[in-house]
C-alpha cells in the first residue's frame, strides 16, 4: 500500500510539463527547453524510486527542479523560498515536500491575481525535523479546513494530496508523526510536518 501511495504522479502536472517543453523547441528557446527536459527526468526519477526514504537534500534536490519548471510555467505569478536549516543528513520520506508545494499551486497561484508566495521552511526542533510549507493564497474558511482536516473535502486538485501524505507518515513513523493544517480566509495556508530525526548510517568502510 505504501508504495502504491508514493508512487502516485500527477498526470496533469507531467502533461502541462511536456506541453511546454514542445512550445519552447518550436519557439527555438532549446537552452531553456533542454533544462526543463533535464528537470523533468529527475522528478520523475525521484517519483518512479522504490526508496521509502530519502536524505532532505535529496528531497530538495527534486523539489528544486519542480519548482524551476513550474515559475517557467507560470513566471511572475509564483515566487518560491526555500530555507533548510539541520546540522545532520535526515531522512524523510520520500516525495513528501513536492505534493505539499503542488497543493499550495493548485489552491493559490490558480487562484490569484497577483503573485503567490509559496515558502517550504525545513529545521531542527529538539528531536524533531519540522517542515512547513505555507503560502498567501485565499485560504480557508472554518468550514472548508475542518473538512480537509478530516480527509473528507471532496478532492479538487489532481495531485496525490494531502491525505496520501499524511497516511504515509503514520505508515512510516506511526504516532511519531504529527500533521496540522492551519488557514483562513485571505490569510493563506500553512501545513507543518514534524518527523523523528533519523540520520543517515554511516559507513564504516
Amino acid at each position: 500500500k505504501y508504495k502504491m501511495l508514493q508512487a502516485q504522479i500527477n498526470p496533469h502536472f507531467l502533461y502541462n510539463t511536456l506541453n511546454s517543453i514542445h512550445w519552447m523547441i518550436r519557439s527555438r528557446k532549446n537552452d531553456e527547453a533542454a533544462k526543463m527536459t533535464m528537470a523533468l527526468g529527475t522528478i520523475l526519477r525521484s517519483a518512479l524510486s522504490k526508496q521509502q526514504y530519502v536524505t532532505i537534500e535529496e528531497e530538495l534536490d527534486s523539489l528544486k527542479k519542480y519548482m524551476m519548471i513550474q515559475e517557467y510555467r507560470y513566471q511572475k505569478r509564483v515566487v518560491f523560498s526555500v530555507e533548510y536549516e539541520t546540522s545532520g543528513r535526515y531522512l524523510i520520506p520520500h516525495m513528501t515536500l513536492q505534493p505539499l508545494v503542488e497543493n499550495s499551486i493548485y489552491h493559490g497561484v490558480d487562484k490569484m491575481l497577483t503573485p503567490c508566495h509559496i515558502s517550504v521552511i525545513i529545521k531542527e526542533v529538539e528531536e524533531r525535523i519540522e517542515i512547513t510549507v505555507s503560502d498567501n493564497g485565499p485560504g480557508m474558511t472554518e468550514e472548508e479546513l475542518d473538512l480537509v482536516r478530516s480527509f473528507t473535502a471532496q478532492p479538487k486538485g489532481h495531485g496525490i494530496g494531502l491525505k496520501n501524505i499524511y497516511e504515509r507518515l503514520k505508515m512510516a513513523f506511526d504516532q511519531e508523526a504529527d500533521f496540522n493544517i492551519s488557514s483562513s480566509c485571505g490569510s493563506g495556508t500553512t501545513v507543518t510536518i514534524r518527523i523523528p530525526k533519523t540520520e543517515v548510517m554511516k559507513n564504516d568502510d
